[in-house]
């Protein structure tokens, strides 16, 4: 009976991070997820008499390297996807090259600009812009809208000093 009940062929990290708008159209991004929070990979048993084979990797959150390639952009240790599709299969050691364009801050950054145009146009945020506002504990939206109110929107220096604290705050 609670055989039944255990998933099984499955990585709970991955299958979580490709289901976050945020993070499931970017296998790259979506791996380094998954090293920071650290992963369980849960695989069939081979035969009924047998049970569900469990692979633990630990997060590697604490290393700079992969806290400052994840929120800047660089090069650092990651848990790797043999097979993209459900991952089940993991490098522990692989490198990752992110580009200054494509971290994390950045990314938050652009959906933050997002975000304010919408505010001074007065439009509906689409499901990324709403998945990034569920996500932190930060009133990243009351902030920007009181901004926009007030000044016509974030200076050019507060957007990414914003989007610096938001990304940190969303990987914590």
């Amino acid at each position: 009976a609670m055989k039944e009940q255990i998933p099984t062929d499955i990585n709970i990290a991955w299958q979580a991070a490709k289901k976050n708008p945020l993070f499931s159209g970017d296998s790259d991004l979506a791996e380094l997820v998954m090293t920071l929070s650290g992963t369980i990979v849960i695989h069939a048993p081979t035969s009924d008499d047998a049970s569900p084979q469990y692979q633990y990797f630990g997060h590697k959150a604490e290393t700079d390297e992969l806290v400052n390639a994840l929120l800047q952009g660089g090069q650092a240790t990651i848990n790797r996807c043999n097979d993209p599709d459900k991952c089940l299969s993991i490098n522990a050691n692989a490198t990752l090259n992110i580009g200054a364009n494509s971290a994390f801050s950045e990314r938050v950054r652009s959906v933050l600009e997002d975000i304010q145009d919408k505010i001074g146009t007065d439009s509906s945020l689409n499901a990324d812009e709403q998945a990034l506002l569920n996500t932190t504990n930060i009133p990243i939206y009351k902030i920007i809208n009181v901004m926009t109110a007030y000044q016509g929107g974030l200076s050019s220096l507060s957007l990414p000093q914003y989007s610096g604290l938001v990304a940190v705050d969303i990987l914590h």
